[in-house]
């Protein structure tokens, strides 16, 4: 009879430990609470979550930062990789300096990230373009002012990165999917935008959508399914619009 009643019970108590490490700059940093957000609202999950991402850094700062190395000594069962926003993008179109920088920052940390404790899954977080109607830096005029020109060198970049890693790591494509957002709701609307004004940064739609993206990609399951919304409201969260982030996250082909 009590052992019966245990069995019951097991499976209503019994929780998923995963332990998440995020490692970037300002991207990390500004979508980090919504990667958090959609996790934590999953009842089935015991999550451990941290971040070290310092506005600006590139991988290969980050590969001789002691407090990187200190947070790697610890058992992760993901760790998150992104590098600065625009390296990967300049390094695949021919920068000798960008390259340089990008591949040999990008193999110190994956190195490290291999060595360290638990084997844990490596996820590259693939960042997205500039907003195609401009960034206070101009960067999309390396590109012949087109974001999909950029985003295919980011795209180019990860997937380089991803090679590295000997298969051990995975692209979450999150730039992809705001370049399918753009391509069905255009540039104009500043409402739908997931770019903040800097035509740089996520807006929170932005960093919903990558919430979304990483939950999809840490877990497998469906980020429509958890109840979290972003903290989106007013006009530009209404169900309807959380509903289409929440598709164009979806691997294409999959709605």
């Amino acid at each position: 009879m009590l052992l019966a009643l245990w069995v019951l019970l097991l499976p209503l108590s019994a929780k998923e430990e995963l332990r998440v490490l995020m490692i970037g700059n300002s991207y990390t940093a500004q979508t980090r609470q919504a990667v958090e957000g959609f996790l934590r609202a999953d009842s089935r999950i015991d999550l451990t979550f941290e971040a070290h991402a310092p506005g600006g850094r590139f991988l290969d700062q980050h590969a001789k930062n002691p407090k990187v190395a200190k947070l790697l000594e610890r058992e992760w069962d993901v760790v998150v990789v992104q590098e600065q926003s625009q390296l990967p993008a300049f390094a695949m179109i021919g920068d000798a300096a960008s390259k340089k920088r990008f591949e040999e920052g990008g193999r110190a940390l994956l190195a490290m990230v291999r060595e360290s404790p638990g084997d844990p899954r490596v996820l590259l977080f693939q960042t997205w373009a500039r907003h195609g109607g401009g960034d206070k830096h101009d960067t999309l005029k390396h590109f012949d002012g087109e974001p999909e020109k950029m985003q295919d060198a980011l795209a180019e970049g990860y997937e380089f990165l991803a090679e590295e890693a000997g298969g051990k790591a995975t692209v979450v494509e999150v730039g992809r999917a705001f370049e399918r957002w753009y391509a069905a709701k255009g540039y104009d609307d500043p409402r739908l935008s997931l770019h903040r004004p800097d035509g740089s940064h996520p807006s929170k739609a932005g960093a919903y959508l990558t919430g979304a993206m990483f939950y999809r990609a840490i877990t497998g399951r469906d980020p429509a399914k958890v109840p979290f919304r972003g903290g989106l409201d007013g006009r530009d969260g209404g169900r309807v619009f959380e509903k289409a982030l929440l598709q164009v996250a979806a691997p294409p082909g999959k709605k």
